[in-house]
Formats: structure tokens, C-alpha cells, sequence
């Protein structure tokens, strides 16, 4: 049974202690449930045992404010339809005119050195703050007003993006300013590489309310390579979305036509046990909630998914769904 009380008082050891919090630090250390030292209560310990505390599930979606997650989806959707499009100088009109921006790159750790996938285009822009030490140059990087950011955008490499496995995060949120973090994995379509590179990305976003939308007034985009776990994750939706996904559509659509219907009465069983390992894997779903999902979306990957991404930046997925 743990030591929970103490009295050492006129005690020569507790004369050695002129620091009341160094003593009562000391005496933690020997005994780490002690709740009174010397008749004072002493406030509670913190304690990592796991067996007695168990930490919170991890979520891919925060929302510091639940008003702001529909705002978020629906900018996000237009926004990275639109850079994956084929014509991204309509993203214009997603910067403020006095916006700026910087992007950053860096190689997973123990990487830089193999010669894969190398991030050369990005190379030039580079303002790691690590690596760009003069004030001037690092001023130099960063790219002021829309026209400026969008002439930038459309110069890097085409990309799809893996919209379902955002990591999003709304830290801020006010009627005059959102902050949002948003995480993820891009394909490059056209590169020099034998195989198009999965490029892992960061994006910090300070977004402002224009006309009757929303703005990107700062950014910070950091590149990476995606390491090898991330690439797989990547590549199993690829290798999936083109044969069992059907038509995309609406992020905020739930309902399933005729079409998509008689299609997903083909599926196959072992071809609905990929999917839903596919869908558990990418979505930190279990795989009953996961195979929930398919059925209510009639077996259509891509609406899965995109149904998931949609109920899940609403916060409506019980934590259930993520017990494995």
C-alpha cells in the first residue's frame, strides 16, 4: 500500500530543506502517491500510469469551434479542387490581394542522402529559416499579393491530392479570422522521376472573410517525402478510387442514384473485404464501423469517403468507431 501521509516536522532531515518546493519535491520522489507532508495537503501528483490513465483516442479532425467546420470543408474542397485542376490560375480569388506567402521544404530524417525523390523544384523557394540564415534572402523568398502566390502554384508540378486523409485542424476561430493547420499526402503527375513521387505537406493557413467567401491572407506550406507507411496508405486508395469508386461527388452528398446502385451490387466479396480494410486503414475506423460506412454508402469507395471526411469534420463519429 503506498505511503499517502508523512509527518517529518522538527525532523532533522526535513532541516536540511530551506526550498519548501524542493522538499516537498524530494519527498514525491521517494513516495509518489504522498497527499499530506508535515500536516499540509499537498497538491495532486501527476502521474503517467498508464494503467490508471488511459490517454484520449487520437482524432484526425479539431475543431476549436464546431460553427467552423462547415466553413472549413467547403473551403477546403473548392480549394484543392481547383489547384488539382488543370487551371489553377482560378485560385486567385482564394488570396487576398496583401496576402503572403513561403514554403519550406525537408527530407525525412535519413533520407537526403539515398537520392530519391529528390524535392529539387522546390529547392529554389526553399525559406527553411534553418537553412536561409540573411535577413535579405529570406525576405526575398516570401511571395506578397495574389498574383504573385498564383503565378507560383501554377509553376509547381501537377498533383492529386488525398483529400480523405486530412489531418485538419481549426485552432482559431472568430468572426474576422480563422487559423487552419491541414496535413496530408499529393501524388506529382508530372515529374522526371521513374515514378511519380508522394510528396507528405503542411499547410498553416490565416483565412479572412471577403466578399461572401473566405480568403487565404498567410500561408506557410511545407514539402516533404512521404515516408514509406504514408506512400503505402496512399497507394492502396489510388489503386481502389479508379475501379470501385465510381463518379466523385459532392463532399456533402449522402444519397447514392440508380446508377451507382446496380454498380455496387457487383462487388464482389473479396473486393468488399479490401475495401473495407482499405477504408479502416486510411480512416482509423474499425473495421465494423468501416464496413458500416460502405453498406450505407452502398459499396462506393469514393462516397465512403468522402461521407466520412464530411461527418467527421462535423464531429459526428462516436469515438467507438475508433476502438480496435
Amino acid at each position: 500500500m503506498p505511503l499517502v501521509e508523512l509527518l517529518l516536522e522538527n525532523n532533522p532531515l526535513s532541516d536540511k530543506f530551506d526550498d519548501k518546493s524542493l522538499y516537498v519535491s524530494e519527498m514525491r520522489g521517494r513516495f509518489p502517491k504522498l497527499m499530506k507532508l508535515d500536516g499540509v495537503d499537498l497538491p495532486p501528483p501527476i502521474s503517467f500510469d498508464l494503467e490508471e490513465h488511459s490517454l484520449p483516442i487520437p482524432i484526425q479532425t479539431f475543431l476549436c469551434n464546431a460553427e467552423g467546420g462547415s466553413i472549413v470543408r467547403q473551403f477546403l474542397q473548392q480549394y484543392f479542387s481547383l489547384f488539382d485542376s488543370n487551371n489553377r490560375q482560378l485560385l486567385t480569388q482564394a488570396y487576398h490581394e496583401n496576402a503572403i506567402f513561403s514554403i519550406t521544404i525537408a527530407y525525412p530524417y535519413g533520407t537526403e542522402d539515398k537520392g530519391i525523390n529528390w524535392l529539387d523544384w522546390y529547392s529554389t523557394d526553399n525559406r527553411n529559416l534553418l537553412k536561409i540564415t540573411n535577413p535579405d534572402r529570406r525576405f526575398k523568398l516570401l511571395k506578397k499579393g495574389n498574383v504573385s502566390i498564383v503565378s507560383f502554384l501554377k509553376d509547381m508540378p501537377k498533383s492529386r491530392h488525398d483529400i480523405m486523409n486530412f489531418t485538419v485542424d481549426l485552432t482559431v476561430y472568430t468572426p474576422i479570422m480563422m487559423n487552419l493547420v491541414v496535413s496530408g499526402m499529393f501524388k506529382e503527375l508530372e515529374t522526371s522521376h521513374k515514378r511519380p513521387p508522394i510528396r507528405s505537406f503542411l499547410r498553416t493557413l490565416v483565412i479572412v472573410p471577403s466578399g461572401s467567401g473566405y480568403c487565404i491572407c498567410n500561408e506557410e506550406l511545407h514539402i516533404s517525402n512521404a515516408t514509406e507507411e504514408q506512400a503505402k496508405v496512399f497507394m492502396s486508395v489510388s489503386m481502389l478510387t479508379p475501379t470501385e469508386a465510381g463518379t466523385s461527388v459532392s463532399l456533402i452528398s449522402t444519397e447514392s442514384d440508380s446508377s451507382e446502385a446496380s454498380s455496387s451490387r457487383d462487388v464482389d466479396n473479396e473486393t468488399k473485404n479490401q475495401m473495407v480494410a482499405a477504408l479502416s486503414m486510411h480512416s482509423g475506423m474499425n473495421l465494423q464501423w468501416s464496413m458500416k460506412c460502405l453498406q450505407e454508402t452502398d459499396w462506393n469507395f469514393d462516397r465512403a469517403t468522402m461521407v466520412f471526411t464530411e461527418i467527421r469534420m462535423r464531429g459526428g463519429i462516436p469515438e467507438e468507431a475508433f476502438i480496435k
